[in-house]
C-alpha cells in the first residue's frame, strides 16, 4: 500500500510529519519538546500555528492513507462548513482496497473514481461528491440539512447540487436527490432548516425563508413566514435566553404584533421532545390568521419522533 508519506503540506509554518527512518536508516524520533502527536508515528511541529483540531487530524489521517486518497463523509463535510451529526472518526475515502491499522479512521472503498477538489491543502471529495457519500449514512432530514447548510456555506449552489448528484451514477443517488430537491437557501442555522422540514413534511404550505418587513419603522426579517396571512414561525436558540437578546427580542415581537403578525417561537427542546405540539400551535396561529385548515400528512412523524428525554 502506497501511503502519503512524508511532510504533508504548510500553512504558514504549520507541518505535519511522519517520524520515518532516513535516508541513513536511523529512526528519527520525535519527542514532545519537537511535535505533537496526532497518531501513531504521525507529528505536528509544536511551534505550528493554531488550526482546527479536526483539520489536524485529518491532515495526519492522510499522512496513513493509500496515495489517491482524500478526507470525505462527515469529515469532509464538516470542514466544507456544513453541520452533520457529530462523528469521532475521520473518513478517509479511496479506490485502493485498505483497511487502516490507526484508530479513530474509517476508511471506504470506491470502485469508481472520486471526483475530488483541493482545500486547505489537502484532497477533498468534492460538495455533490460528499453528499451523496453521506446519503448512504445519515437519516433523510440529517441529509437534507447537510446538503443546504453546504448550500448555504457558499461552497455549492442548489441548482448545481441537483445538476451533479443527477447526472452521478452509483449507490446514494436516489437518497441524495430527494435530499437535494427539498433544499432552500438562506436559512441561518441548522435548526431554521429542521423546524422548516417539520412544518413540509407534515403538509404545510411552502414559507418564505427570510421574509423582511418594515415595522414601527425598522426593518424585521422572520425566519420562516405566510406573508399572506402574516404569520410566522421562529427558531428560538439559546441566545435568547439571555437577558439583552430577551429584551431585544420582546420589542421586536412588540413591533410585529402592531403589524398584525402572529408569531410562533420554537425551541430546540421543543422541535425535539413534542413536534405534534409545534405543529398544534402553527395551527391555532394558522386559524386565528383565518387560514384554511391543514391536512397533516401521513408519515411525518417517522422524520420527526417524539423524544420527550431530548435536552438541549
Amino acid at each position: 500500500m502506497a501511503a502519503n508519506r512524508g511532510t504533508l503540506g504548510r500553512m504558514s509554518d504549520l507541518r505535519i510529519f511522519q517520524g520515518q527512518n532516513d535516508e541513513g536508516g536511523h529512526r528519527r524520533r520525535r519527542k514532545a519538546s519537537r511535535g505533537r502527536r496526532l497518531l501513531h508515528g504521525v507529528y505536528v511541529d509544536t511551534n505550528a500555528e493554531v488550526e482546527s483540531e479536526l483539520l489536524l487530524r485529518a491532515r495526519a489521517a492522510m499522512a496513513v492513507s493509500p496515495a489517491g486518497s482524500a478526507v470525505s463523509h462527515h469529515t469532509a463535510a464538516t470542514l466544507f462548513g456544513a453541520v452533520v451529526p457529530h462523528c469521532a472518526n475521520i473518513h478517509i475515502s479511496s479506490a485502493t482496497q485498505w483497511r487502516s491499522r490507526h484508530d479513530g479512521i474509517c476508511g471506504h472503498r470506491y470502485r469508481t473514481a472520486l471526483d475530488v477538489v483541493p482545500f486547505k491543502g489537502i484532497t477533498f471529495t468534492s460538495p455533490g461528491q460528499t453528499i451523496v457519500h453521506l446519503a448512504a449514512e445519515l437519516e433523510l432530514v440529517d441529509l437534507i440539512v447537510a446538503a443546504e447548510s453546504l448550500v448555504n456555506a457558499g461552497r455549492i449552489d442548489a441548482a448545481s447540487l441537483v445538476a451533479y448528484i443527477a447526472a452521478y451514477s452509483g449507490r446514494g443517488k436516489a437518497m441524495a436527490l430527494r435530499a437535494a430537491r427539498m433544499v432552500r437557501p438562506g436559512a441561518e442555522s441548522a435548526m431554521e432548516t429542521r423546524l422548516r422540514l417539520l412544518l413540509e413534511f407534515a403538509g404545510y404550505p411552502p414559507l418564505k425563508i427570510q421574509h423582511r418587513l418594515t415595522a414601527n419603522g425598522r426593518r424585521r426579517r422572520i425566519d420562516l413566514a405566510w406573508a399572506e396571512y402574516r404569520v410566522g414561525v421562529e427558531y428560538d436558540g439559546r441566545q435568547h435566553e439571555e437577558d439583552d437578546h430577551r429584551a431585544a427580542d420582546k420589542v421586536r415581537r412588540e413591533e410585529l404584533g402592531g403589524e398584525l403578525w402572529r408569531l410562533v417561537s420554537v425551541t430546540g427542546r421543543e422541535l425535539y421532545s413534542d413536534p405534534g405540539a409545534v405543529l398544534d400551535r402553527v395551527d391555532l396561529a394558522l386559524d386565528k390568521a383565518g387560514a384554511p385548515p391543514v391536512s397533516r400528512t401521513a408519515g411525518w412523524e417517522r422524520h420527526f419522533p417524539s423524544l420527550p428525554n431530548y435536552m438541549e
